[in-house]
């Protein structure tokens, strides 16, 4: 083995302006000992102190260690882009290439040490000191690879701090789940809902969640979502299902391993989940005799997680119920203010306070627009804990008093080559086939057709004394039935688009709801504090030193342009969300009228082909045959 040219480390000794700029030893039993500016390691003693901190299991960021060039004194990659990068969430180390590397060398496992210009990222945790391709070293030439070695150890970075903030989700849920396992057993198991989610770590946790799915007196519905292997995390938006499925909904992580596959033995054939997989676990036990009622779903990447997120909220809802314990329970009643998207009312209760009203709790499928309207009178049970108000005890059972030959509205609930499914209620569904819907075999039913859009439809009786629907002649001017309500008080369920008063209906509207007052009152604003009094004991501000109180504003400054980046995003999902069901609702006019269209056209058709003295019963012929 060649040896060092320790003459030549010795050498890189930094200038003595760089040498003042060093920081004086830190204790390695503080939390973020190398928080805040760049500190430079240039000796054995804070080498070494540096190197317990990388190692201890306990270290909550990552750190990138850069080192300088043996020949320069200088580092290579520009570490201050790395502290910027990182913003708050890793710290970044300058260690001086010669006895202090030597020093640190020999501190660290075999294979896991920096030198000589290179740079290194140590993720959080421990699996690196076995495995320390985990931290990749990154080696330059010289200054002239300074940018593709800043470039890489930025990514580098940016794959840790995501790894360490899931690895304390993860290990939050394991504590959770401990909580919960220590739970004593007796004859009848405890069945409180937990009120976060929690991850499975053992095999005897998988055998208690098997328990608890099938016990017949469980009355809540139980999320689980399986983590594929190799990874830390699911691909499905854990965090997301959390806050929209609070007290409604229990979330369980399970990681692919040998509690997936003992949850899997213990649980009926075909109802198991594992391998990235979810599945929404209804109450009770009816789901054991017909798996349909909790369907397994798939996310594959990051690609799907999206759309697997929002599926899996739906089977979430479709089961939920508020909880029926009466704590924080009471019956309430009040005026709809406004609409908020598909799915959301804001009620105003008599009381002056504000609580939402869930139309996924309510009536699944079913937007809250075919529910509620804007002034009218709900009453119901208001969950305080979560502001939110079940009407359920509004819902009516609508019966359909039209007759054969009634022009009336339904909903596209699917659209097929072949035929569209419609719906005059939500639990009924009619297929139309295709020579019902048009007579031109060249018109394509998915493009005059949207799901979800209404439609207005021909009622009749089938032979078998069904209803039957049919599209092809109604005409533009006649006008539909009314659909019935769902609730008492409320809407009609369905209304074609223009039939309302446009005028109207924007005032209404426009001065139900003050969005911006309903932020605020979203975040209320919070009362003037009462005179501090002073109590014995927590330290006085000016017994916090002065650096301790600098990190303190600095973490305050950052928390607080973390909120209002987080309020930005959300109001920026918000529009986009908002500008979707726009674009969605004006691709259902357009299809609208190119029915319309298609129709009038034909018509002319018909009216310069056969002239105006046709008789009554060559009309006909062509109309029936189209001959």
């Amino acid at each position: 083995m060649p040896k060092r040219k320790r003459s030549r480390e010795r050498a890189a000794r930094p200038p003595a302006a760089a040498k003042a700029a060093t920081t004086p030893q830190i204790e390695p039993s503080a939390e973020r000992p190398y928080a805040g500016e760049i500190q430079h390691v240039d000796d054995v003693r804070t080498a070494r102190n540096l190197a317990a901190y990388v190692t201890d299991p306990a270290r909550p960021v990552p750190l990138a260690v850069v080192t300088t060039d043996i020949r320069t004194g200088a580092t290579i990659a520009d570490a201050d882009a790395l502290l910027e990068a990182s913003d708050g969430a890793a710290d970044v180390v300058i260690l001086h290439t010669g006895d202090a590397s030597r020093a640190f060398e020999d501190q660290m496992p075999e294979g896991a040490h920096v030198f000589g210009g290179a740079g290194r990222v140590y993720p959080t945790g421990t699996d690196w000191h076995e495995t320390p391709h985990k931290s990749r070293l990154r080696l330059s030439k010289g200054p002239r690879e300074a940018e593709a070695l800043t470039t890489l150890l930025r990514k580098d970075l940016a794959y840790q701090i995501k790894g360490a903030a899931i690895r304390r989700r993860n290990l939050e849920r394991e504590e959770r789940a401990r909580e919960l396992a220590a739970r004593p057993n007796g004859p009848e198991p405890a069945l409180a809902m937990a009120k976060a989610s929690y991850c499975i770590c053992s095999v005897r946790e998988a055998e208690r969640l098997a328990t608890r799915l099938m016990h017949p007196e469980r009355d809540f519905p139980v999320l689980v979502i399986s983590i594929p292997t190799g990874q830390l995390a699911p691909s499905i938006d854990v965090d997301q299902l959390e806050d929209d499925l609070a007290g409604l909904c229990e979330i369980v992580l399970l990681p692919t391993d040998a509690s997936s596959w003992r949850l899997t033995e213990m649980l009926p054939d075909g109802a198991g989940v594992y391998g990235g997989a979810a599945r929404v676990y209804p109450p009770g036990t009816d789901w054991m005799q017909a798996l349909h009622r909790a369907p397994l779903r798939f996310s594959y990447g990051p690609s799907d997680q999206a759309a697997a997120t929002e599926v899996l909220f739906a089977d979430a809802m479709r089961v939920a119920r508020l909880r029926s314990s009466t704590n924080g329970r009471r019956h309430a009643s009040g005026h709809v203010s406004g609409l908020f998207g598909n799915s959301r009312a804001i009620v105003e209760l008599a009381d002056g306070s504000y609580c939402s009203v869930w139309s996924d709790l309510i009536h699944t499928r079913t937007p809250v627009g075919s529910l509620l309207a804007p002034g009218q009178h709900v009453e119901g049970i208001l969950d305080e804990a979560s502001g939110r108000l079940d009407i359920s005890e509004m819902l009516i059972s609508p019966t359909l008093s039209y007759r054969p030959g009634d022009v009336v509205l339904a909903l596209v609930r699917d659209v097929r080559s072949s035929r569209v499914t419609l719906s005059l209620l939500p639990d009924t569904e009619i297929a139309v086939p295709r020579e019902l819907v048009t007579s031109n075999p060249r018109d394509s039913l998915t493009s005059l057709f949207s799901v979800d859009e209404i439609v207005a439809a021909r009622l009749g009786i089938d032979e078998d004394g069904k209803m039957a629907l049919r599209l092809d002649d109604v005409d533009d001017d006649e006008v539909p039935v009314p659909a019935p309500a769902l609730t008492r008080g409320g809407p009609p369920w369905l209304t074609l688009a223009g039939d309302e008063d446009d005028e109207g209906s924007e005032e209404e509207t426009g001065s139900a709801v003050d969005w911006d007052t309903l932020v605020s009152w979203e975040k209320a604003e919070e009362p003037e504090p009462a005179p501090a009094v002073p109590l014995p004991g927590p330290p006085t501000p000016e017994t916090v030193s002065p650096g301790m109180q600098a990190q303190l504003d600095d973490l305050s400054q950052r928390l607080r342009d973390a909120d209002r980046q987080n309020v930005a995003v959300r109001e920026r999902a918000g529009k986009l969300r908002q500008r979707i069901d726009e674009l969605e609702a004006e691709t259902r006019t357009l299809r609208t009228e190119l029915r319309s269209t298609k129709r009038q056209l034909s018509a002319k058709r018909v009216a310069g082909w056969l002239g105006d003295d046709v008789p009554t019963a060559e009309m006909f012929r062509f109309a029936v045959f189209r001959t």
